[in-house]
């Protein structure tokens, strides 16, 4: 016998023992409460010394499926038989559209007055009703208490995560209770009636407890956030996002947030606990899929993640439109069904040898089977007691400290693999300096020579490099320039304007073009010939250039005996002014051309920009000096119009 049992955890993986120890916990759980509900009382009786009661198994029920009836109908003798006696701990009907009644009578059976308070422990219920009735007085029509998380906290009697009523009795005085619940949540009533004292110190301890609980949620989430900005691997985001996540689950579901985060905000109270498990759920996904590199490793379970974070979202989107008691179900169906994968990714990523990944299974196992047991006490499938109730927050403690050590071991492996690539590195670095040395020592002196061959060379290409830039000086400068006249070129001219037009355009300057035509030059080259007109083409362009003496200015010969000279930073006055000035030179030259006394007259068209806006362009003035040089001519010639 011992030696089958030496075989079978030879053969069994540790992870899945670990497995197998979780189920065996929630087996023991289940059976936990089945034990607990086995103890019914059938009376609620107080004394002296009480100082706690749950009183689960003395309450009847009664299920109002349309949740119409009053609290006189509830009373009616013909619905006697509807009343069911509760043989559960914790009264628990899972997701349920009916609204529950439940009724007790609590006697005072001690000598002295009772000061207690009444408990109702689960904080997510929408609508609580609470009738308390006399022994000598049993009508009410109206509520004593109006309580639920459907009304602002402010409302409460008592400003406490659950539902407390106050409780006080006389001695041997009795009194009867009726309890209204109504909700889109899990439907459960842990009634526990308290005397007041031990209430308080019980309430703290448990505050005690969860402020550690909370302590570790929040070091981890810190911790791992500051490994995420050193490091900046994705893993340790996501874990902190599903960290921070279900704290806020468990704080949604225990009423601590409603009571000190956001207690002002009915809208968030309704809708928190959802997107709070969709959203941890979610960053549980994708840190899976990262930490267990499942891209690389299973693309099979790697594309049913991704479809899983799709339903999430959408399920995320739904919940703003569906009704609390239908999203809240199919987040529970979510969280369920996350679980399983998160298990199965990390127990067959394991078997492969990923070391990590055991961690990670042995974590989560243990998270997921808290999960499971929350959710399905939730659904009403197990009994609601202090394990099932707790499961969810011993488990996340234990996961997180378990998660932070895998993420602190991947650390650690990644730097020792880091520290052998850095050795490797260095020994081929040694060798290759060794390796290097030799080279350089064998091409030292062909280096030398080398280098005295590229000095020489260097002198005779700087020395041609000297001289092709000369070339190119002259060249560009016979480019621009006029083969007959030795002013500038039309080309030049078109550039030329251009660079100008963009100067004054951003200097907000003026900018004035004349255009200058030889008056009669046609007759001239008829009567006396073509060199004749060629000589007095240059002479006129002589004129011309000795009188435009700003070094800014430009003359050019645009084409036959038409010049232009464009005149930055020039008003139009100014312009009119050497325009004149040029015209009577022209006309006071006598030329002494091919032995032939020869004078001639100009015509001149200004047109002038006071400043350069985007709108203008070299176009638009050409157009209007050629218009002025057009009435020049047609006015009698020899004489200068502007535009």
């Amino acid at each position: 016998m011992k030696l089958a049992v030496k075989l079978n955890k030879r053969c069994v993986p540790y992870h899945m023992r670990v497995v197998l120890f979780l189920c065996g916990i929630v087996g023991f759980c289940i059976n936990s409460g089945a034990v607990l509900a086995a103890n019914i009382q059938f009376d609620v009786v107080l004394d002296d010394d009480t100082t706690s009661m749950s009183i689960g198994t003395s309450v009847e029920y009664f299920e109002d499926e349309t949740g119409s009836y009053s609290l006189d109908d509830v009373r009616e003798k013909g619905l006697a038989n509807r009343w069911i006696k509760s043989v559960k701990n914790v009264p628990n009907f899972g997701f349920s559209s009916s609204a529950f009644w439940f009724r007790f009578k609590v006697t005072n059976g001690g000598n002295y007055r009772f000061n207690g308070l009444l408990e109702l422990g689960y904080p997510l219920l929408d609508f609580v009703d609470v009738y308390l009735l006399s022994a000598s007085n049993e009508k009410k029509a109206m509520p004593d208490y109006l309580l639920g998380d459907s009304k602002p906290f402010s409302r409460r009697i008592i400003p406490h995560r659950n539902f407390l009523i106050p409780l006080v009795m006389d001695a041997h005085d009795s009194l009867y209770a009726y309890i209204r619940v109504e909700t889109g949540s899990a439907t459960q009533l842990p009634i526990v009636i308290w005397e007041d004292q031990a209430f308080y110190k019980a309430d703290a301890d448990w505050l005690m407890i969860q402020g550690m609980f909370y302590g570790v949620m929040l070091i981890m989430a810190l911790y791992n956030l500051f490994v995420f900005v050193a490091i900046r691997d994705i893993s340790y985001f996501f874990y902190v996002c599903y960290v921070v996540g279900f704290a806020c689950v468990m704080s949604a579901i225990q009423g601590l947030g409603f009571q000190y985060v956001w207690s002002d905000s009915l809208m968030l109270q309704d809708r928190v606990t959802v997107y709070s498990m969709l959203f941890s759920i979610l960053a549980v996904l994708v840190f899976t899929d990262r930490f267990l590199s499942l891209d690389v490793r299973s693309s099979r379970l790697h594309k049913t993640g991704s479809l899983l974070a799709m339903s999430i979202a959408a399920a995320g989107v739904l919940a703003a439109l569906l009704p609390y008691a239908l999203s809240i179900r199919i987040a529970v169906v979510l969280v369920l069904l996350c679980g399983l994968y998160c298990m199965g990714a990390g127990l067959l990523i394991s078997s492969k040898g990923f070391k990590e990944a055991k961690y990670y299974t042995v974590a989560w196992s243990v998270l997921i089977v808290a999960i499971v047991v929350l959710a399905l006490n939730k659904l009403g499938f197990v009994p609601r007691n202090i394990w099932t109730e707790n499961m969810g927050q011993v488990g996340a403690a234990i996961e997180v400290t378990l998660l932070s050590l895998a993420l602190a071991d991947r650390i650690n492996r990644e730097r020792n693999e880091t520290l052998l690539a850095q050795d490797e590195a260095l020994h081929q670095e040694r060798e290759a300096r060794v390796s290097q040395q030799k080279s350089v020592d064998a091409h030292r002196q062909s280096e030398e020579e080398l280098s005295e061959k590229v000095k020489v060379r260097t002198v005779e290409l700087e020395s041609a490099l000297e001289d092709l830039s000369i070339a190119n000086s002259k060249l560009k400068e016979i480019s621009t320039i006029d083969g007959l006249t030795g002013v500038r070129n039309r080309r030049y001219f078109d550039l030329m304007v251009l660079k100008e037009f963009q100067k004054c355009r951003e200097s907000g300057s003026a900018l004035t073009l004349m255009m200058l035509d030889i008056d009669h030059f046609k007759s001239l080259n008829d009567e006396y010939g073509h060199l004749c007109g060629d000589e007095c083409l240059r002479a006129i362009a002589s004129v011309i250039n000795e009188t435009v003496k700003w070094p800014a200015d430009g003359v050019a010969r645009y084409g036959g005996e038409e010049f232009v000279v464009l005149l930055p930073e020039t008003q139009m006055e100014g312009a009119k002014l050497l325009a004149e000035k040029i015209r009577a030179r022209v006309e006071s030259k006598v030329w002494d051309i091919g032995g032939q006394k020869l004078s001639a007259t100009i015509s001149i068209g200004i047109a002038s920009l006071d400043r350069v806006a985007d709108k203008d362009s070299p176009d638009q003035l050409l157009a209007v000096a050629d218009e002025a040089l057009y009435r020049a001519k047609g006015g009698g010639r020899n004489q200068v119009c502007v535009g």
